[in-house]
């Protein structure tokens, strides 16, 4: 239940809740509310949030917005009813309007995709180009290097793009929310083992590391 990274500004196993509030374990006191339909349990031996396609979790909190480079994770595993239909894993995003800040989520192709902007409103993105399976674990993080790199890990693998990458990531308005973006983009599944960290950039080898040592 504990993990420690450079500039780690939330992290949260789902290991410990009460009463709407999901616990931070960062040091930050960063505890997330959950609301609508959720349920807590095991992934195996790994503590989890599940999601029904109506709830999820969120922070209002400045601390979690991007400055500078930053990288956000979390494992996620899709319901069967996930499949074909737009699901958000992690972000401060909206999906209308001019409060977009940073995402990673699940198209309705079943792609998993990492997506940034720099104003609010344009967007810059890279995505696996492969399509995820139902009640498969797949670790997911994005990684922004201002003016450099976006940069998104799945299980292993990575995909990056340098093309047109803004020097900041817009602070949009909206909350930091995991499985669901605005008010759309339901999450049906569950996720494992959250985390932001913000202010370093985060090397390839120590996130492939904390893919190996978590693995689920």
């Amino acid at each position: 239940n504990y993990l420690m990274l450079p500039g780690m500004r939330g992290f949260w196993p789902y290991s410990s809740y009460y009463g709407g509030t999901i616990y931070d374990f960062s040091g930050q006191g960063r505890n997330l509310t959950y609301t609508g339909g959720v349920g807590f349990g095991r992934y195996g031996l790994v503590p989890r949030i599940s999601f029904n396609g109506t709830g999820y979790a969120y922070r209002s909190d400045g601390g979690l917005n991007p400055v500078g480079a930053f990288t956000v994770m979390s494992w996620v595993v899709f319901n069967a009813g996930a499949i074909g239909a737009d699901n958000t894993i992690v972000g401060k995003w909206n999906m209308t309007g001019n409060q977009r800040g940073y995402v990673i989520y699940k198209s309705a192709s079943n792609i998993i995709t990492a997506v940034i902007s720099g104003n609010g409103t344009n967007t810059v993105s890279v995505a696996t180009g492969q399509p995820v399976a139902a009640n498969v674990p797949y670790f997911t993080v994005m990684r922004f290097v201002p003016s450099t790199e976006l940069a998104l890990m799945v299980n292993g693998q990575w995909f990056k793009t340098t093309a047109s990458i803004p020097a900041s990531v817009f602070a949009s308005s909206n909350d930091f929310q995991v499985g669901v973006r605005g008010n759309g983009g339901y999450l049906n599944g569950m996720t494992m083992l959250t985390a932001y960290c913000g202010g370093v950039t985060i090397p390839d080898e120590l996130i492939e590391n904390i893919y190996q040592s978590t693995r689920v």
